[in-house]
């Protein structure tokens, strides 16, 4: 059995599990285990990923209250492991865990790091373990490399492949009725903080009016967005869902989004926000010089 550990902020790590077992064909998801914090916002979405394959996908919630400190969660995962005991062991971004609560555990497996960009200054919890193989989906800071290159003989770039979308019935149906009336239809896709979904959201609206249309605004978020004349809530998991019918693409600058929109790059707009453990900024900049 292999554990893919997604613990962090959002359902960013989340989807970047799914697109790694997608890409590693080694990788199934009745062989895998996704590890996430039991948060409320994985019982909001509407799951497009609907064919057989995902369902044998295992989620593994951890509960809030061993996030009060780094030692119980260190020890509810110790438990967890002594009783699973997977095989293989995926690290995602942090490579000592969000709050460095791998660097006291004790447990032999075959231990693997994938690894987006991770501002390090902010980060820089010790490293115990040895990683048979990191994979680095993106640029990393120097700090980051730095510290990683000693803690395995094998670095991989990787890129990953984010599975199809199997967009719900009838909400396509939907868009393109919408679209037969001659209304746009905008996609703003962004789970939280509420002030940045309301800031894309303000975006869009300063878009529609500098090209003097009138879009309905489809929301994609896990944040509470009230129904207005051309404001329509809809949290989906995969977001990506919603690319091929949309007129326009509105996000912030999180991996995952920006990888799976490059093939949407003339109608997808961006913004990054500031993050303690991520550059947005740096991400944005790339994003405009690449192919």
């Amino acid at each position: 059995m292999n554990l893919y550990y997604a613990v962090g902020g959002g359902l960013g790590h989340f989807s970047r599990a799914i697109a790694f077992i997608h890409t590693q064909s080694e990788l199934s998801p009745e062989k895998t285990i996704v590890m996430v914090a039991d948060r409320p916002q994985f019982d909001l979405w509407d799951n497009c990923l609907l064919d057989q394959y995902w369902q044998s996908l295992t989620i593994v919630k951890i509960p809030v209250e061993c996030f009060s400190s780094q030692e119980k969660l260190t020890s509810w995962l110790q438990s967890w492991l002594n009783v699973i005991r997977p095989q293989a062991i995926h690290l995602d971004t942090f490579p000592a865990g969000i709050m460095g609560e791998w660097s006291g555990i004790e447990f032999k497996a075959s231990y693997f790091y994938v690894g987006r960009y991770l501002h390090w200054p902010a980060y820089a919890h010790p490293i115990t373990i040895d990683f048979e193989k990191i994979f680095r989906v993106e640029p990393w800071h120097i700090e980051q490399s730095k510290v990683l290159s000693s803690q395995s003989k094998v670095c991989e770039d990787l890129r990953l492949t984010y599975p199809k979308a199997k967009q719900q019935l009838p909400f396509p149906s939907i868009i393109r009725q919408w679209q037969k009336l001659g209304k746009a239809v905008w996609a703003i896709i962004h789970s939280e903080p509420q002030e940045e979904v309301e800031a894309l959201l303000s975006l869009a609206r300063d878009l529609a009016y500098q090209e003097g249309e009138e879009p309905l605004f489809v929301v994609c978020s896990s944040r509470p967005v009230e129904y207005e004349t051309e404001v329509y809530p809809r949290p989906i998991f995969p977001a990506s869902a919603l690319f091929p019918n949309g007129d326009k693409i509105i996000t912030a600058c999180g991996f995952n989004l920006m990888e799976q929109a490059l093939g949407f790059r003339y109608k997808h707009h961006c913004i990054p926000f500031p993050r303690r453990f991520d550059n947005q900024f740096l991400r944005y900049q790339r994003w405009k010089t690449r192919k």
